[in-house]
């Protein structure tokens, strides 16, 4: 557990087993606009976990807390063939606060590369198309 500017940052392999069945909930339900850009989004979330709490081996998630709130979200994945950020998502209310850019920063921590992969979804909400794109230059 880390301290940015008041905010918690939390690695989800770091809490105990009752933290993490939590968490574990509070994440899907901070991540379930993303139905509309993972198809099957129960089955891709299940799939990061060996069980109800025990996420895979390659796997992290960091999570930023505000006020006990979910803040932001990185899903991170460390395997023989890539180094990825799977998922990096801010709640609206906490944008432009440095949470993303820190989050970025913890996930090129614990993937031990600065470049990594970073997954890039275009997708469809309101009949307008929406592009994610992540621009950042670590100093």
């Amino acid at each position: 557990m880390k301290f940015i500017n008041n905010k918690l940052y939390i690695n989800y392999s770091e809490l105990s087993p009752e933290q993490k069945s939590i968490y574990r909930m509070r994440i899907k339900i901070f991540l379930k606009k993303l139905v509309y850009e993972y198809n099957n989004f129960e089955e891709w979330f299940s799939l990061l976990f060996i069980s109800d709490i025990l996420s895979k081996n390659d796997r992290e998630i960091i999570i930023c807390e505000c006020d006990y709130q979910l803040a932001g979200v990185a899903i991170l994945k460390n395997d023989d063939i890539e180094k990825k950020i799977c998922t990096l998502r801010v709640a609206k209310r906490f944008q432009k606060q440095g949470i993303g850019q820190h989050l970025m920063e913890l996930s090129f921590e614990w993937l031990n590369d600065d470049k990594p992969l970073i997954t890039i979804v275009l997708s469809y909400a309101s009949c307008e198309i929406l592009a994610i794109l992540i621009c950042f230059s670590p100093s």
